[in-house]
């Protein structure tokens, strides 16, 4: 073998397993320098830009290893071994560790495993971290729809996502449990808009489950609150806006995977701000609205509520061409204005105003206007909301689920016709035959 394993290990304080590594690095038994960590901090800096590492060695009951830890390592191509605490039944494989070994390892598993997952480290090798992978998310195991519903402020969003999750609610009571609401704005309101209990389970309690497993639908249930006369369960957001600081991409994008795996539809109240590192260059504002962004990668639907005033129509327009340029399709978007005035002629002039705002983007649904309608007494009374509000975005929702549905059943049908994959460098690709 040429060259040597660099091991970087976080380990609890006087951790035999660490001692055991160390020996058999000096004794020659596996070729590999050993880097100890005091802390997090030391860790992230000694696997940082320019660094080479071959794999890092994480005690199981150290304190801050979980999945965002894992994942992050992950995305700067480093091993990541975890060594395994009795004391702790994570399941640590499926929270993206390369290996797990045993505390009472042999000298022969600990070298298999690096055999099997890390590279050795060559005097000429440079493995550069300045630039780790950030890619968007990809498909996730789930098969519900997640219906996005975003903004500017004051336009009325929380009462669509009401409307929205009513609607797909009390439209599939056959099977419980199928619809839920959650609030993803860092100045969260659902939970005082339903009156639920502040100390109930909440957004940062589902994540909590999720930095160390992969939570039963049973267990997601648990933290919804049941709104039994609109037909779904919400899940209340952020108690206090500043605690985004505690949200972590890995945890809060398997947060979202379990809402779906567990309902069927899952309606999502976004703050109306996308930007991100490549717009501006700052990690932070990015980690500040990373619920809205992990939500729109996977949404179905994406309403875009806004007010038929001139400037609301300029706030809307604005945000359609924001959301697009961050990815979304524009066949998923569907403009909904809130207290529009009555009269076809009058809508008509808005929804050509809105063609004109947004020509060039290949926005091809017409926008839905909701009458104005006096709402606060049956928000404070947790009645269902008039069918003049939740008919139309039912209607329009209903509609982009079974485009989308057309949409996929045609491409998995090209996919079994007989034509081949498309060829991509450094790949020979196969045919794909009908079964």
């Amino acid at each position: 073998m040429n060259g040597r394993y660099v091991l970087v290990a976080l380990a609890r304080p006087r951790a035999p397993w660490l001692d055991r590594v160390v020996q058999l690095a000096n004794s020659g038994a596996i070729a590999a320098e050993v880097h100890k960590c005091v802390g997090l901090v030391d860790l992230l800096a000694q696997v940082g830009p320019g660094r080479r590492v071959s794999a890092v060695l994480l005690d199981g009951g150290a304190h801050g290893v979980d999945r965002d830890l894992i994942h992050r390592l992950r995305a700067s191509s480093i091993a990541v071994l975890v060594i395994a605490d009795p004391h702790a039944s994570h399941d640590w494989t499926l929270l993206g560790a390369d290996a797990v070994v045993e505390r009472d390892f042999a000298p022969h598993e600990m070298l298999e495993s690096l055999l099997r997952c890390a590279h050795p480290v060559r005097q000429a090798d440079f493995v550069d971290f300045a630039t780790p992978a950030t890619t968007a998310p990809g498909p996730s195991p789930w098969d519900g729809a997640l219906v996005a519903v975003i903004g500017p402020g004051g336009t009325g969003v929380s009462t669509v996502a009401i409307a929205a999750a009513q609607g797909l609610g009390r439209t599939s009571r056959a099977a419980e449990h199928s619809t839920a609401l959650t609030d993803l704005r860092r100045c969260a309101e659902q939970g005082m808009l339903h009156d639920t209990d502040p100390t109930s389970p909440g957004l940062l309690e589902l994540i909590d489950l999720c930095r160390l497993g992969n939570p039963d639908p049973d267990a997601v249930r648990a933290q919804f609150s049941g709104i039994t006369n609109r037909g779904y369960d919400l899940l209340p957001g952020l108690r206090r806006s500043r605690l985004w600081t505690q949200l972590r991409p890995a945890s809060s994008q398997q947060a979202l995977n379990a809402m779906m795996r567990t309902y069927d539809h899952v309606v999502a109240d976004l703050d109306g701000d996308v930007e991100g590192e490549s717009d501006n260059g700052s990690i932070d504002v990015e980690d500040r609205h990373q619920l809205t962004r992990l939500a729109l990668h996977q949404a179905t639907v994406v309403l875009v509520v806004g007010h038929s005033s001139m400037k609301g129509m300029h706030s809307v327009a604005r945000l359609i061409r924001e959301v697009v340029e961050f990815g979304v399709s524009p066949s998923a978007l569907q403009p909904v204005f809130n207290h529009a005035a009555a009269g076809s002629r009058a809508r008509a002039g808005y929804a050509a105003a809105l063609a004109e705002l947004t020509t060039g983007l290949g926005l091809a649904a017409s926008p839905v206007f909701l009458p104005t309608r006096d709402i606060d007494d049956r928000l404070r009374a947790l009645v269902p909301f008039p069918n003049a509000i939740v008919a139309p975005v039912h209607g329009a929702i209903e509609t982009h689920l079974r485009l989308a549905d057309r949409t996929g059943a045609s491409e998995r049908a090209a996919s079994s016709s007989g034509t081949p994959d498309r060829v991509e460098r450094g790949f020979l690709g196969r045919w794909k035959t009908a079964s």
